[in-house]
């Protein structure tokens, strides 16, 4: 099972609580010694002041040590036992009237102290607090000739023990609940973890297959530019082989050579269609994207842009579009000014992108 400590899961309301506890300390012992000093009573006066100073010790700490609570929390639960029994059996001793009344009013103290210590600290100081209370209540039972503590001393002890008993059930059972919660957190987020590492590893995969399918595509697209610029070339070389048979040709027979030449130009065009159809549909929202964020492009650079896209050289690009390739390197500069590239950046690797 999945330890976590009970001091963590509470930290924010034990901290109010443990805030609360060691004002209303200070307040109650300022009270208390308020009254010793005028009844003259020196050794609780003495007792209080240091009960006292080790109250602000504890607030101290908790003031400035904000992550450790419980240095505070047994300096403040500690001087205040001791303080009690100490006082407790000064007061018998003296024969002071209003002795009991002070021992009922710190056993309540001692309910309020027992469940913080439990909650605040380990269930271990539960049953010391309770062992100190029964020795002060023994004590008194010892010390006492008549008296409501001497006449119910045992009832006091099995209440106290049973109080205690009952507070530690409940911390373990709270201890317990609060660690399950966190287990079946942990293990849900284990879980989510699982589930978005395949899911993150499912869409590498279909990442992964798209750029393999887009890189077949460019591949095969390549080859048909290349093919469509032997193609081409072959075409001009024999439309320029019938014009030159012009003037070898009868006059009634010139018109179809012409239509036969515009025939074989006409076919180029139509290859050359298909391929940029071919390119759209492989690279879909290239040309959408690319004028987006470069409005003022022209068609003829985004034409250059898309032959860039597929990594041809200046002499393919100079081969399909039937233009020199000084005009092309012109362009390629143009181009480059335009969108911004500087002289490290390919162009290959910025139109990635689109």
């Amino acid at each position: 099972m999945i330890k976590v400590p009970f001091q963590e899961i509470l930290k924010k309301p034990l901290k109010i609580y443990l805030g609360v506890a060691i004002i209303f300390s200070l307040v109650g012992l300022s009270i208390d010694l308020a009254e010793y000093i005028d009844h003259n009573q020196q050794f609780l006066m003495y007792l209080n002041a240091i009960t006292l100073v080790a109250v602000l010790v504890s607030l101290l700490f908790f003031l400035f040590d904000k992550r450790n609570i419980v240095v505070p929390s047994l300096i403040l639960i500690l001087s205040i036992v001791i303080c009690f029994i100490a006082s407790h059996i000064f007061l018998l001793l003296v024969n002071d009237p209003l002795w009991q009344f002070y021992f009922l009013r710190d056993t309540a103290v001692y309910m309020i102290l027992i469940p913080f210590s439990g909650f605040l600290l380990h269930r271990v100081y539960v049953y010391i607090l309770n062992i100190l209370f029964c020795i002060d209540v023994i004590i008194m039972w010892y010390l006492s000739q008549d008296g409501f503590v001497k006449e119910n001393a045992a009832f006091l002890i099995i209440m106290m023990c049973g109080f205690t008993f009952g507070i530690d059930l409940f911390s373990k059972r709270l201890r317990a609940s609060f660690r399950n919660n966190e287990k079946l957190n942990i293990l849900l987020a284990q879980k989510e973890k699982e589930i978005l590492e395949k899911e993150n590893q499912r869409i590498a995969e279909q990442v992964q297959l798209l750029k393999e399918s887009v890189e077949i595509k460019n591949k095969e697209l390549v080859s048909r530019a290349m093919l469509l610029a032997e193609q081409k070339e072959k075409a001009n070389h024999s439309a320029k082989r019938l014009e030159a048979l012009e003037n070898f040709i009868p006059q009634e027979k010139l018109k179809d050579l012409e239509s036969i030449a515009r025939d074989i130009r006409s076919e180029n065009s139509s290859h050359w269609e298909e391929f940029m159809v071919r390119f759209k549909d492989i690279h879909q929202g290239f040309y959408t994207n690319i004028k987006k964020d470069y409005p003022k492009l022209t068609a003829g650079e985004l034409k250059l842009a898309a032959f860039l896209k597929l990594n041809l050289t200046t002499k393919e690009i100079a081969l399909l579009t039937n233009t020199e390739k000084g005009s092309i390197e012109v362009s390629r500069s143009r181009l480059r000014k335009k969108l911004g590239l500087q002289k490290k950046d390919t162009f290959s690797q910025f139109l990635d992108k689109y």
